[in-house]
């Protein structure tokens, strides 16, 4: 397990130093194998979109993509009964199998 705070997580995001963080939640195993991956794309030569992809289930059923800023507050993970719940508040039950980080 890698121990990573969420700031560290966002500040990663926000400086563009992400390339990849898979993980899972705990207790969930529908989420057993989430990624968040970014990339460049390259509109035209005037503009460069930073992509944040989030591949939340191994059968790829549940993606949501970001364009140059990943919402904190988006619910990207439905828990039944206990609703749904953004990264942020569902990062206490995360474990980071792997990192990978762009300079």
């Amino acid at each position: 397990m890698i121990n990573l705070t969420y700031k560290d997580f966002m500040k990663l995001i926000k400086q563009k130093h992400l390339f990849l963080m898979q993980f899972h939640i705990k207790g969930y195993n529908h989420y057993n194998s989430c990624v968040i991956r970014t990339s460049y794309d390259n509109v035209n030569s005037n503009l460069k979109i930073y992509l944040i992809n989030c591949i939340l289930t191994k059968d790829k059923t549940e993606i949501v993509s970001f364009f140059n800023n990943f919402k904190e507050d988006y619910k990207l993970f439905r828990f039944g009964k206990e609703g749904n719940c953004s990264l942020r508040m569902a990062w206490n039950k995360i474990e980071i199998d792997a990192i990978v980080e762009q300079k």
